[in-house]
């Protein structure tokens, strides 16, 4: 039912997650109201965060006022170097400990279980695409399947709530740009730690910017080209089109820049919030055309992406794109 590879795609589920409307442009990159290069002015997140902070400002702002009661995202694991783990975070000091990205996998929709345990009816969920779409799925899910006439009505409401309720939770929803994640053994234990010699306690955080940065803990940069990384990408990262979390409120990544977030506001609630934001002067905010280099180089990753994805056995290329898109290698032959 939620899987982010099965059944409809992101581009058909648009009409109900951001329906067309005065305001709302439509691009290669989805639905969106507006796109704008922003950073964070709080010291204390730009000391820890990716790029320009505004994840993690939404974040702190988002808990201090109410908005939220919790919030889905990865954060550091403490039992394993430079790796991330799915956490629950509920305070401010723990949203701004969880700042930046590992760029090996963490299955962050996972931790929904946790925040429903704990009672949270107002979480802001932050994932990459992948992540996001089954969060919009369970949105979206229609119940009514599971009264096939036999079953006791008990039974159907306690299957329903466990469909629903996960993401019934959700009140906001911030998307990573992704294009593919890494696996920690190979990029992490086998590459970085034993071929290069970089201990993974070292690590303080990590950074992809057309290649791959890596920030020790005593000040060094150390640096390796992304086609050595992109040796252990996971071979399910290659079957997703979806660039720039098409389905999300607000979709968030340093695309071609450094130290400012290219952030698409797609949902009317998520520019609502943005915009609030920056009245109370907690983000600054630059036009697209101060970056038309992380213009283009969004819109090259997003239809590489889109291209790239293999048509399945049996099903026609309309299944992994949008009606319309024109013919890539990655189409079966015709006939």
């Amino acid at each position: 039912q939620v899987c982010p590879r099965l059944g409809i795609r992101e581009f058909d589920m648009r009409d109900h997650v951001l329906p067309r409307a005065e305001g709302v442009y439509e691009g290669l990159f989805g639905r969106y109201r507006r796109i704008v290069a922003a950073r964070c002015k709080d010291p204390e997140i730009l000391g820890r965060c990716q790029d320009g902070g505004v994840v993690t400002a939404i974040l702190c702002y988002g808990l201090r006022e109410g908005l939220f009661d919790g919030a889905v995202v990865s954060a550091a694991d403490e039992t394993m170097p430079a790796a991330p783990k799915p956490k629950v975070v509920t305070t401010v000091p723990e949203a701004i400990a969880s700042a930046s990205s590992w760029y090996t996998y963490c299955p962050n929709d996972l931790a929904l279980a946790d925040a429903e345990r704990m009672g949270l009816r107002r979480v802001c969920f932050v994932g990459v695409p992948c992540q996001v779409t089954p969060v919009r799925k369970i949105q979206l899910a229609d119940p009514s399947f599971l009264d096939n006439g036999r079953k006791k009505p008990k039974h159907i409401e306690r299957q329903t709530k466990f469909l629903k309720s996960f993401g019934d939770i959700v009140s906001m929803t911030v998307g990573l740009l992704c294009t593919e994640v890494f696996t920690y053994e190979g990029l992490m234990v086998e590459k970085i730690d034993r071929e290069m010699g970089v201990p993974l306690t070292e690590i303080k955080k990590f950074n992809v910017k057309g290649k791959v940065l890596i920030y020790k803990k005593d000040g060094e940069l150390v640096e390796m080209k992304l086609r050595h990384a992109q040796e252990y990408a996971r071979p399910e990262c290659h079957h997703c089109g979806d660039f720039s979390a098409e389905l999300a409120d607000i979709s968030c990544g340093g695309v071609g820049c450094m130290d400012w977030t290219i952030t698409i506001l797609r949902s009317e609630k998520g520019e609502a919030l943005f915009d609030d934001m920056v009245r109370r002067g907690l983000l600054e905010t630059r036009s697209m055309d101060e970056f038309e280099n992380s213009m283009k180089v969004l819109l090259r990753l997003t239809k590489k992406q889109r291209d790239r994805v293999p048509v399945p056995p049996g099903r026609t290329p309309r299944y992994v794109r949008p009606e319309g898109y024109p013919p890539v290698p990655a189409d079966p032959p015709a006939g």
